[in-house]
């Protein structure tokens, strides 16, 4: 869920930053004041997905942020543009699937969802009959959906302490340093009348 937004912030802010650069103007306007906004917004979401790789070796944020800066930037030139954004996303998505492979419950099911994904991006872009497009980009997109529904089931029924690296990922976000995540014996203390 996280991905989809900072897909759709990313997205639209480089598209803020192409869109200052076309329409330069000396006098700041209410389209400039936008613009700047969506520049602002393009920079934190980078800089967050920056700081997730560099500190955490995350790399899913920062390859959603680029294919998003890439995708905006199709707007310009959607030939070489999209295919770069398709090319560098599916160098990404091989990285990031060697890197989690032994933390995801259905690796191969993760990887083939993701390059069923970038093939809809090929399609949509790629393909001049704008009826067989729709078609076909439909058919993908269910059989997406239907992959990380089937990934969802088996992550939520997979027994974590069979496997040690989907273990040890779970228990990272079972510690005290996550704010969200409040234990209840800590609770119990906190409200005792002793205290």
């Amino acid at each position: 869920m996280f991905n989809f937004f900072s897909f759709g912030l990313a997205f639209a802010g480089f598209s803020s930053i192409i869109g200052a650069f076309l329409n330069y103007s000396s006098i700041l306007t209410l389209n400039g004041g936008f613009y700047i906004l969506g520049a602002i917004a393009f920079g934190v979401v980078l800089s967050e997905a920056c700081t997730s790789f560099f500190s955490e070796k995350k790399i899913n944020r920062l390859r959603v942020v680029l294919k998003a800066a890439l995708l905006a930037g199709g707007g310009l030139n959607p030939l070489y543009l999209a295919a770069t954004a398709i090319l560098v996303d599916a160098i990404l998505i091989i990285v990031e699937y060697n890197m989690r492979k032994k933390t995801l419950a259905c690796p191969t099911v993760w990887l083939i969802s993701n390059f069923i994904a970038l093939l809809c991006l090929a399609v949509y872009f790629f393909i001049p009959d704008s009826l067989l497009t729709l078609y076909l980009v439909m058919a993908l997109v269910g059989l997406v959906v239907a992959m990380e529904f089937y990934m969802f089931y088996c992550e939520k029924n997979v027994d974590v302490k069979d496997q040690p690296k989907v273990y040890e990922a779970y228990n990272m976000l079972s510690t005290e340093n996550h704010f969200w995540n409040i234990q209840p014996d800590k609770i119990e203390e906190k409200n005792s009348p002793n205290q």
